[in-house]
């Protein structure tokens, strides 16, 4: 049973990972679509892909890998399933990525035109929580729990500030208000979670990501740290180069001027005398 749920995730991996480059080529390739569509989108899909190669169980799953390695022992199968329950909890966060992308489309029209005058909607206090609560879930489970808590602290100091002493205190409006305008900044405008970061990843970073892993998996990194030796190992003009059998590096003799000293390896008397 487990394993045929791991192919399920693998095959919708591949399947979610085709149709995201799909999407990103028709972007580059076909015409551009609003920010307030294409942001969100991009955003979505990046997050379907973390969740599904990053399952919860992942860090411990790789925690008793290390553990059987370094005693030179056979994964044990049992123990390394034992927390595969927590796999279920997947499926509220895909819920909710369906959720986002029903109303990124359903709410589009509303978001192009929208000003922070008009009224906000439960279901875009809904979306705003599932976006920061997911982008958190995401940063834990590829980065780590340090990147996540100090985002998180920041987080709650803009709701906690207007009660704390001293230096950290400031003024901030009622409660009601301040969320409202937390949702409109963060989710609902092009100057938030939308803002140009990810507008930028999905117009340029993106291709520069799968540029290079395609070079990568070709040996393109092998091919450039060769041909840098390559380089590196040419005798430059006016130097002659000395070659060491006894497995030193490759010393260099510049004399540009009658009276140059020699600077050759500290165990060659020879060389220094000459100098």
């Amino acid at each position: 049973m487990d394993a045929k749920k791991k192919t399920i995730r693998n095959w919708l991996a591949i399947i979610v990972t085709v149709v995201f480059f799909a999407f990103q080529m028709y972007l580059a390739l076909v015409k551009q679509l609003n920010p307030m569509l294409q942001s969100p989108l991009h955003l979505i899909l990046a997050l379907t892909l973390v969740f599904l190669y990053n399952p919860a169980d992942k860090a411990y799953r790789k925690k008793v890998t290390k553990a059987a390695e370094a005693e030179g022992k056979p994964v044990d199968e049992k123990k390394l399933n034992a927390h595969a329950w927590m796999n279920w909890f997947d499926i509220l966060l895909f819920i909710c990525l369906a959720y986002m992308l029903w109303y990124v489309v359903g709410q589009n029209a509303r978001l192009l035109d929208f000003v922070s005058v008009q009224p906000v909607y439960g279901i875009d206090y809904i979306f705003m929580v599932m976006t920061i609560v997911l982008l958190l879930i995401a940063v834990y489970r590829t980065l780590g729990i340090v990147l996540t808590i100090f985002i998180a602290v920041f987080i709650l100091y803009a709701f906690t500030s207007p009660y704390l002493p001293g230096i950290l205190f400031t003024k901030g409006k009622t409660f009601a208000k301040f969320i409202k305008q937390f949702c409109v900044g963060m989710t609902m405008g092009e100057s938030g979670v939308f803002g140009t970061p990810l507008y930028t990843s999905a117009n340029t970073l993106f291709y520069f990501i799968v540029f290079g892993a395609f070079f990568s998996s070709m040996g393109g990194g092998q091919l450039l740290i060769e041909v840098l030796q390559q380089v590196l190992r040419r005798p430059r003009k006016g130097s002659r180069h000395l070659f060491r059998p006894d497995g030193h590096d490759l010393r260099f003799c510049c004399r540009k001027r009658r009276n140059h000293r020699c600077h050759d390896h500290p165990d060659d008397e020879e060389g220094r005398l000459r100098a």
